[in-house]
């Protein structure tokens, strides 16, 4: 969730429209955030073939629109990512919906292979950190992990949550 409020929602109020798409197909914490839980989205899609148009939402905050996870649950999330359907989707994304910024949130990278699965499809990628949890060694697997894409930059996020074990790395 750190990841949209620290990029989707700023952008939106840049007088740039926003589409915001939840591909954390696991625990689908955009969706949560909103209130939309339960609501059809991404998964149908992908899975259904649900037009892309009857999943969109304003969650009400001006210039945002969000393609939320879905209420499906699905097995093989990352296979799901890599699919050619996907492939497809993006593309409508960016040539149907030009006019906006599309922010995709994906699963922590190194809790799943979802976002590696999805990565080649995106033009940059901003990678979100959390202040009290991501520790030096994480930034540096995920550096490694993202280095054959085009990565934008690093964001550090608050968090309220307790720090994991290990140096934390803004304090090096």
């Amino acid at each position: 969730v750190t990841g949209v409020q620290t990029c989707a929602l700023p952008i939106s109020d840049l007088d740039t429209a926003v589409l915001l798409v939840d591909a954390d197909l696991r625990a689908r914490r955009v969706q949560h955030l909103f209130g939309l839980d339960g609501e059809a989205g991404l998964v149908e899609h992908l899975t259904q073939g649900t037009p892309l148009p009857e999943l969109l939402v304003n969650p009400g905050v001006e210039r945002l629109v969000l393609l939320p996870a879905g209420h499906l649950q699905v097995q093989h999330t990352a296979e799901l990512l890599a699919a050619r359907t996907l492939q497809h989707l993006v593309q409508e994304l960016k040539t149907r919906y030009a006019d906006r910024v599309v922010v995709v949130d994906l699963p922590p990278l190194l809790d799943t292979a979802d976002a590696l699965a999805f990565l080649p499809q995106v033009d940059s990628t901003l990678l979100v950190t959390e202040a009290s949890r991501t520790t030096l060694a994480d930034v540096e697997r995920c550096t490694e992990l993202l280095a054959p894409f085009p990565l934008m930059g690093t964001v550090l996020a608050p968090t309220g949550e307790a720090p994991r074990r290990g140096r934390r790395w803004w304090r090096r």
